[in-house]
């Protein structure tokens, strides 16, 4: 007696943000796999292995603690300049991973596109895996810096892993549209820590917003990041000045960047094979 045998062909589907996000719940399975995949891949053979996830913005944070709070006597809005600086940091980080990993996602498997079919936003989510690791150990790091410089640890401190997850998909928002540029103009790669270094003084990671001129402030503002770094520190510490019209336009502007990068990355999806 004969066997049926199921044929299933997968293709890619029309460039609509619903096709997107329909293959992003279908595939779930394959994003899990592919984010455990990065993470064991980002420590293989290292010496320190996870710490690094640490050392990192220890390091950063303790610079810049040194230069913007001990010599440049920038205020801290009342707290440790270490322990503030790292409330900075660490978003910043969140999202400085999750953009640079999602731009970097396809080309990184130009191996695997090739030879069989995938939803390419699989490999773009997937990177949130390795964020949200890096994320969390930070996060326990932060712990012990506020209980060194005996800062007060609050309940609120247990919302932080929530902004984590909007700054590391604010920064996946943004690295949807950079993927198919990246595949299409190399250049992308090298660009993109250029302007990364430009946006984070852009943002209040080292210093406090308490400095930008009132008049300029607005402008400041429409920065995305902003406000998640500010929710972030007023969470952690208790000092924050975020207005709700900020964190609006943030979460609107974030979404309309995302929506419109997956529609954009749909349409773009069927040249990946070709151009890699």
């Amino acid at each position: 007696m004969e066997q049926e045998i199921q044929l299933r062909v997968y293709r890619p589907s029309s460039g609509s943000f619903v096709t997107g996000v329909k293959e992003i719940w279908q595939f779930r399975e394959l994003i899990f796999f592919f984010a455990l995949r990065n993470i064991v891949v980002r420590y293989k053979q290292t010496i320190v292995g996870v710490g690094w996830a640490i050392i990192q913005p220890l390091f950063s944070s303790g610079v810049a603690a040194v230069v913007f709070g001990h010599f440049a006597k920038l205020p801290s809005e009342g707290s440790a300049y270490m322990a503030f600086v790292m409330c900075g940091v660490i978003p910043w980080k969140a999202f400085e991973t999750a953009m640079t990993g999602a731009s970097n996602s396809v080309t990184s498997e130009g191996g695997i596109l090739q030879k069989v079919y995938f939803p390419k936003l699989t490999a773009v989510f997937s990177t949130l895996g390795v964020t949200l690791v890096d994320s969390f150990l930070q996060l326990f790091l932060l712990v012990i810096v506020l209980l060194v410089y005996n800062e007060p640890i609050t309940m609120w401190l247990l919302l932080t892993p929530i902004v984590v997850l909007w700054a590391a998909m604010t920064g996946i928002a943004f690295g949807i549209w950079l993927a198919p540029l990246n595949v299409k103009f190399r250049d992308v790669r090298y660009a993109l820590p250029f302007v990364l270094q430009i946006w984070m003084y852009a943002a209040p990671v080292v210093y406090s917003s308490e400095i930008v001129p009132k008049d300029k402030l607005f402008w400041y503002q429409l920065n995305p990041l902003n406000p998640i770094i500010e929710t972030f520190r007023g969470l952690a510490l208790g000092n924050n000045h975020l207005s709700l019209q900020s964190a609006v336009i943030a979460v609107t502007l974030t979404l309309l960047v995302l929506v419109s990068g997956i529609k954009f990355f749909k349409k773009m999806e069927s040249t990946f094979a070709d151009e890699i």
